[in-house]
């Protein structure tokens, strides 16, 4: 029983769970609002500092996720706003737009985008060096014990045209002989559950 989002636009266009709070980012005619909620979403409030281009193109790309003592919001159009505090956001630019959900490494956030793979310690600085091979796109990714794995990204690219990835350092990318194509995947996560019971 949530309250009001506080939302200014309708199309929610992606929400997440950051540093102990949820984050919902609406998007509609280029027009964008984030708004946070600290208490489960009993309430929902504005940032003090949330600059305007923040949240952009991230219903597929991009992501909202917390990682070294920071909450991130990186849109698809390579714009990254982050946070100490869940007060105050700053802008940043990643370079480029990113064409891959964006993963927490346990030191660096990392992102790609065609042919690149993008990494920033704070969510501030950016640094991006090619990938290899190049010219592989991807798009949802998971990263877990020390892997990254990766499925190609873009447009009608499944079933026959769909292809898995597997890399240790997420620039240097082999891709993998054992799957069945299927439907798009817009998602990755890595986790651990307890084993079903036989």
């Amino acid at each position: 029983d949530g309250g009001e989002t506080m939302l200014s636009v309708f199309n929610v266009r992606r929400a997440g769970f950051a540093d102990g709070r949820f984050v919902m980012v609406g998007e509609d005619g280029g027009m964008r609002d984030v708004v946070l909620s600290d208490d489960l979403g009993a309430t929902w409030r504005h940032a003090d500092t949330m600059p305007g281009a923040c949240g952009g193109a991230l219903q597929t790309r991009g992501g909202i996720l917390a990682g070294g003592g920071r909450t991130l919001i990186l849109g698809g159009d390579g714009v990254a706003c982050s946070s100490t505090d869940g007060q105050t956001f700053v802008e940043a630019s990643v370079g480029e737009e990113v064409s891959s959900q964006v993963v927490w490494n346990g030191t660096e956030f990392v992102a790609w985008s065609r042919g690149r793979v993008h990494r920033s310690a704070d969510g501030v600085t950016w640094s991006s060096v090619d990938m290899s091979p190049g010219g592989i796109t991807l798009g949802a990714v998971a990263h877990g014990d020390g892997s990254y794995v990766g499925v190609r990204g873009g447009w009608q690219v499944w079933y026959d045209d769909q292809v898995f990835y597997r890399s240790d350092d997420g620039t240097n990318w082999q891709e993998a002989d054992a799957f069945v194509g299927s439907h798009p995947i817009r998602f990755m996560a890595y986790g651990q559950a307890e084993r079903c019971p036989r």
